[in-house]
């Protein structure tokens, strides 16, 4: 199948990347990625024509590369990877504001550090690198983790609730609760399409790069996708999301994670 995603810009490492997903065996993770770059394609195509389906599309893009990344996380049977659930629009949302949430935690706890994707050959086949350079404990501290996520932060023996970024996430949004934030972001495609008591749907009003951020998000999640995938042991940062998300999308808190931090 060829994808294009042209008039979206997709530059050379993210070629690279579709390279990657395409040269994988078949599965239905690597399908639902290459479902999501197929929704954005089509997004993009009739924008013009149908905003409303166009961005239907672009929504429908990012829950298939969520449901890919999960699907994939359940195929490694990760721990509490039987509690994501694919058909479900509200743990399909919350993928990429997990991610949000993990990258803003990073700015907070350890500013001014820098991580860098690379792309390299292992047996003939194209993997990803991650290179990171933090500032930990007043040092600069360059180190390649092999595999990509297995890093693992604690603090007194626990894991890192998050809390405070998680508000950082609902201030942006404009939301009290993260489940009530999920719970808007999953409606958002039904106001798109179907008549309410207050009338019928109309041109949706979306932010000028709705169409490149939703590209990002994809993307973003194909990037992960293709570090976990390769490798069968259990990555410690991978299941510190997972169970992290699990406690996010149940609005619960668990013993074994930090109260404040």
């Amino acid at each position: 199948m060829a994808i294009s995603l042209d008039l979206l810009k997709l530059s050379s490492f993210d070629l690279h990347c579709i390279e990657m997903l395409e040269g994988l065996p078949n599965s239905k993770a690597k399908h639902c990625f290459r479902s999501a770059l197929h929704h954005l394609n089509a997004a993009q195509k009739i924008a013009e024509a149908d905003l409303s389906m166009a961005v239907f599309r672009a929504i429908t893009a990012e829950e298939e590369a969520a449901t890919g990344l999960m699907l994939e996380l359940k195929n490694k049977k990760y721990n509490n990877s039987e509690h994501l659930e694919v058909q479900n629009h509200i743990h399909k949302g919350a993928v990429i504001e997990l991610m949000s949430i993990i990258i803003q935690f990073l700015e907070d706890n350890f500013p001014g550090s820098n991580y860098d994707l690379s792309i390299y050959k292992v047996d003939e086949q194209l993997m990803l690198k991650l290179q990171a350079e933090m500032n930990i404990n007043k040092e600069r501290i360059t180190f390649i983790p092999e595999p990509p996520f297995s890093l693992s932060f604690r603090v007194d023996g626990k894991k890192f609730s998050m809390k405070q970024q998680i508000q950082t996430l609902l201030d942006k949004r404009g939301s009290q609760t993260i489940k009530a934030h999920l719970k808007q972001k999953a409606n958002f495609r039904n106001l798109l399409l179907y008549a309410s008591d207050k009338g019928y749907p109309k041109k949706p009003v979306i932010e000028e790069n709705f169409f490149p951020v939703q590209l990002k998000k994809v993307l973003s999640m194909l990037r992960v996708f293709l570090m976990v995938t390769p490798y069968d042991e259990l990555q410690p940062a991978v299941q510190d999301s997972i169970d992290l998300f699990y406690l996010i999308v149940k609005d619960i808190h668990h013993e074994d994670m930090h109260s404040e931090l």
